[in-house]
C-alpha cells in the first residue's frame, strides 16, 4: 500500500481529484475519454473502475481474527482488494483498500465511501467497469458472451473496452513502478 501512495505522490500532479469533484472537472474528464473513443462514440465517461488484488504475506491469527478472509481463492494468494478509479490518462483519481482478498469487486466497491458519489453522477455522466460490477445507468458494463446477440452488442463491447482498458493500464503502470 505504501508503494501505491508513494507512486501517486511522485506524480507531477500528486493531488488525487475525485471524478465527480465539480461539473467543470467532469466535463473536462468526459472530453478526454471522448477523444479516445473511436469516432467519439461514447461520451460522458468520467472514469474507469476496477479491483486489483494487492498481494500481502499471510497474516497470522495473532494479527487478524480471520486469516482465511485475506485469501483469494481466484488468485490463490493472500491480499487486499484495492478498488480504484482512473481518468483517460490512466491516472488514479480515487482508491480504497478496505476489503480483504476474499471479497469480490462488487462488494468491495459498495464498501468504498466514494462509490455512492460515483454511482450518482449528474445526468449524462457515468463510469465504466467490467462484469464484476452491477449494471446501471451510471455504471455500464460489457455484455457477457451469453448476452451477445447482435453486432451492435459486439460494437458496444468494443467501444466500452477502449475506455475500460485505461484502468488496466493504470494498474499495470503502478505495478511496474512499485516493483522497480
Amino acid at each position: 500500500m505504501h508503494d501505491m501512495i508513494n507512486t501517486n505522490i511522485a506524480c507531477p500532479e500528486p493531488r488525487i481529484r475525485s471524478p465527480t469533484e465539480s461539473k467543470e472537472h467532469m466535463m473536462e474528464t468526459a472530453d478526454d475519454f471522448t477523444s479516445i473513443s473511436k469516432d467519439g462514440s461514447l461520451t460522458g465517461c468520467v472514469g474507469c473502475v476496477d479491483g486489483w488484488l494487492c498481494q500481502i504475506r499471510a497474516p497470522s491469527s495473532n494479527e487478524v481474527p480471520d486469516v482465511a478472509a485475506f485469501f483469494s481463492g481466484y488468485y490463490q494468494m493472500y491480499g487486499l482488494n484495492v478498488q480504484a478509479i482512473c481518468d483517460a490518462f490512466s491516472r488514479f483519481t480515487g482508491y480504497c483498500f478496505n476489503s480483504t482478498g476474499k471479497v469480490g469487486d462488487s462488494i468491495a466497491f459498495k464498501k468504498w465511501a466514494l462509490s455512492k458519489e460515483i454511482m450518482e453522477p449528474p445526468h449524462g455522466f457515468y463510469i465504466v467497469g467490467d462484469n464484476a460490477y452491477p449494471l446501471s445507468d451510471s455504471l455500464p458494463v460489457p455484455f457477457t458472451k451469453l448476452e451477445l446477440k447482435s453486432e451492435a452488442h459486439s460494437d458496444y463491447n468494443f467501444y466500452l473496452s477502449q475506455l475500460r482498458i485505461r484502468i488496466e493500464m493504470a494498474f499495470g503502470l503502478f505495478s511496474s513502478c512499485s516493483s522497480s
